[in-house]
């Protein structure tokens, strides 16, 4: 005997039917989330080197800065060594050193690497290495984060409806059986 109203009675008998229409709603909002956030992001990181030419720099050296920055994605605080990393420009713009430092998190850089670089001005925060080109590799690079939080959005809002319905199903069994039993031989 159905409920009316209950999954089963508006799923044809299937309480597991609204499932893959729940988890590609939360799995598109997600994802569309992810692709605004990621794309303005990404966006001001590529507007504030636009225009600016990129150089091609080769590692000179790479040392200990004696700083402690923050790295990696779960940083919260500045507890990673810093590491001071020095560069030779092959084609410096006029108005710019061509030997210029760059303090940050430890990174794979060895001397003799050749690494593209701009850089706006003479400040610590003024050298973008491995800048983002153009605006077409910012939509990419969204859209990559888009599909992977669409994926694990609608993965995870299957999981939550499935036991959702889990618990739907448990809770009429018990009434039922209750029911069956009658009064008094609970």
């Amino acid at each position: 005997m159905e409920q009316v109203g209950s999954r089963a009675s508006r799923h044809r008998g299937n309480p597991y039917a609204a499932i893959p229409a729940a988890a590609r709603a939360a799995g598109l909002l997600f994802g569309a989330g992810a692709f605004l956030l990621l794309g303005i992001l990404m966006g001001l990181d590529y507007s504030s080197v636009r225009g600016v030419p990129t150089e091609r720099a080769v590692v000179v050296s790479v040392g200990p800065s004696g700083t402690h920055e923050l790295c990696g994605y779960r940083a919260l605080i500045p507890d990673t060594p810093g590491e001071l990393t020095t560069y030779r420009s092959l084609n410096p713009p006029t108005g710019l050193p061509a030997v210029f430092t760059h303090v940050g998190c430890p990174s794979e850089q060895v001397p003799g690497a050749e690494v593209p670089v701009r850089r706006t001005g003479l400040g610590a925060g003024d050298v973008h290495l491995e800048p983002i080109e153009s605006p077409g590799d910012v939509v990419a690079m969204a859209m990559i984060g888009a599909l992977t939080a669409g994926v694990v959005g609608a993965g995870l809002a299957g999981v939550r409806e499935a036991w959702g319905v889990r618990q739907s199903q448990r809770r009429l069994l018990r009434s039922a059986q209750r029911r069956t039993q009658g009064p008094g031989r609970a």
